[in-house]
């Protein structure tokens, strides 16, 4: 990270992070650290009223829609609502390979 530079949380953390250096990397090079939107878990977004849980979705909705916004492979399957239980046998016995999923009517 270059100095002064702002640092974005990608997700959810759950373990330590042993090789985070806070004096080396945090003061020295005054960095600001980020987190993302994330509605949910019963706290409001930090700029609640201006954005809540739906506008948020209508948000991300318009952009994909528009093609703004693209995540190749993040929705995976995507499939007809005849072949669900194909879909719920590969999370049953892969789910590493599900990440979100789709059914198309």
């Amino acid at each position: 990270m270059r100095v002064g530079g702002t640092i974005c949380s990608a997700g959810f953390y759950q373990r330590e992070a042993h090789a985070l250096w806070l004096g080396r990397e945090w003061h020295h090079n005054r960095l600001t650290m980020i987190v993302p939107h994330g509605c949910g878990w019963g706290h409001p977004p930090r700029d609640y009223p201006l954005w809540d849980e739906q506008r948020a979705y209508d948000c991300l909705a318009s952009m994909m829609h528009q093609g703004k916004l693209n995540a190749p492979g993040l929705i995976q399957p995507i499939a007809r609502l005849q072949d669900m239980p194909e879909v719920f046998r590969l999370i049953r016995e892969a789910p590493d390979k599900v990440i979100k999923y789709a059914v198309r009517f």
